[in-house]
């Protein structure tokens, strides 16, 4: 009762509520990947990569997830590579991580790779000149334009290469955030994906006018669809005419963890923070 006034109240002046707890219902990524891999397989032992890791916001972020979780993670600037592997040495020597100066791609190569002094937007990809990605960024890092990019070279590596040559059989979560570059790391992920051995891949998708090259859903679908990897989560609504950057993050689940997914609602189970049953009280919960 006193939600739906609430909820009309906003409504009047032209706003909707959302729910933004640390819940499955509230689509909160980590919640979700934490239930994928709570319930849907009996393991002690996780496999995550993390390919673009910059100063190593997602390691952080796993690591809170306290579970006995072995990192690998691609960082191909020279710098944020040293400030990862300094901040997290520990892990590191007691190899629960395990970090790599080189980026993935979809062959064994070098490549120009862009750096910026808002080093967040590093990528194997040029930026667009003169957009308003350029330009906030630009004022953000404080400098001028002359200090503001830096080419370098820097080598790739494909993730099936380096699955094989480190004898890992399994990958229970692939985050992808390579500003633009993230259908050549889905194309070098081949094998890994047509055998259904990445259980879940979050990645990122820039939709709006940030690099040269511009992504849609086909980019990163025909990499996933053809060997039955399903789209389960979309991190927010927007548009580009209103986002000039207007970006998403996505989840995909292979074809077991989609199953199990159908299973769960078909059993019409009631998970508090998670989903609700259709029921003669709640007729419309699905």
């Amino acid at each position: 009762m006193i939600k739906n006034i609430i909820n009309k109240f906003f409504e009047f002046f032209g706003f909707k509520v959302i729910g933004n707890r640390k819940i499955v219902k509230h689509n909160d990524f980590d919640s979700i990947i934490k239930f994928v891999l709570n319930n849907f397989e009996n393991k002690d032992n996780f496999i995550f990569f993390d390919v673009g890791a910059n100063s190593g916001q997602s390691i952080s972020r796993f690591l809170k997830y306290n579970y006995n979780i072995y990192i690998h993670s691609f960082e191909p600037t020279l710098e944020l590579y040293n400030t990862v592997k300094n901040k997290y040495a520990k892990q590191i020597k007691n190899k629960k991580i395990f970090i790599n100066n080189f980026g993935l791609g979809d062959a064994k190569k070098e490549l120009d790779f862009f750096s910026y002094r808002y080093n967040q937007i590093n990528s194997f990809l040029p930026i667009e000149k003169n957009s308003k990605f350029e330009i906030s960024r630009m004022i953000a890092s404080k400098n001028k334009d002359s200090d503001f990019q830096k080419i370098t070279k820097a080598k790739i590596d494909t993730l099936d290469e380096y699955c094989k040559n480190n004898k890992i059989d399994k990958i229970d979560l692939l985050k992808i955030d390579t500003q633009g570059f993230e259908p050549e790391v889905l194309k070098g992920s081949h094998n890994m994906l047509s055998e259904q051995r990445i259980k879940i891949v979050e990645v990122e998708l820039i939709l709006g006018f940030a690099y040269k090259k511009n992504l849609d859903f086909f980019d990163i679908e025909k990499y996933l669809s053809p060997y039955g990897y399903k789209l389960i989560s979309i991190s927010n609504s927007g548009n580009s005419i209103s986002y000039s950057n207007f970006q998403v993050e996505l989840i995909y689940v292979n074809k077991s963890t989609f199953e199990n997914i159908r299973q769960l609602h078909k059993k019409n189970l009631e998970i508090k923070g998670v989903v609700k049953s259709v029921n003669e009280k709640h007729p419309y919960s699905y």
